[in-house]
């Protein structure tokens, strides 16, 4: 008699699988990222590789359901509510003027987008890289995509996956 039994597989040195360290906050949309808030301040550039030594990357928000979660979040804590913009991983081409999100290997078009009104508006020079409003009540900007200054310092949202357990068949 042949017998197969399937055993999940779970093995990590830092974390569980599936859940996030201490300080990442786990997120939904994909089941398996974990976000970081940081109210320390950073350039985009500096943000992203500070994102990349901590195993992830500045936030992608790929989906209508990720950035309404992420908005939901920064208005549930009262401390992410006011930290004024905050950068995540978007940023302009310099040749063609597309907005890309910058992941991990490669970088890819954004498509769901959230933009507050009037923007991406390109006000000054620099504006080429991708924040988050903080909450506004004078516009409809609140937590919504901005346009801005890559050189300047502001808290930043890093995004990581964590592995999820497989199955794996024994005999």
């Amino acid at each position: 008699m042949f017998l197969l039994a399937l055993a999940v597989v779970c093995q990590s040195d830092t974390i569980l699988q599936g859940q996030c360290e201490t300080g990442w906050v786990s997120g939904p949309y994909p089941a398996n990222s974990c976000y970081l808030f940081s109210v320390a301040t950073s350039t985009w550039s500096g943000a992203q590789q500070f994102c990349r030594n901590l195993g992830g990357h500045l936030a992608i928000l790929d989906s209508m359901d990720e950035i309404m979660w992420m908005r939901g979040v920064r208005s549930f804590y009262p401390q992410l509510q006011n930290t004024g913009q905050v950068f995540v991983g978007g940023f302009k081409e310099s040749g063609s003027g597309q907005w890309l999100w910058q992941g991990n290997t490669t970088n890819y078009p954004i498509l769901a987008s959230d933009w507050g009104v009037g923007q991406p508006d390109n006000a000054s020079p620099g504006q080429s890289c991708l924040a988050l409003f903080s909450k506004r009540t004078d516009r409809d900007w609140g937590y919504r995509f901005d346009d801005f200054w890559c050189s300047r310092s502001i808290p930043f949202i890093c995004e990581k996956t964590v592995p999820r357990c497989s199955a794996a068949a024994l005999e």
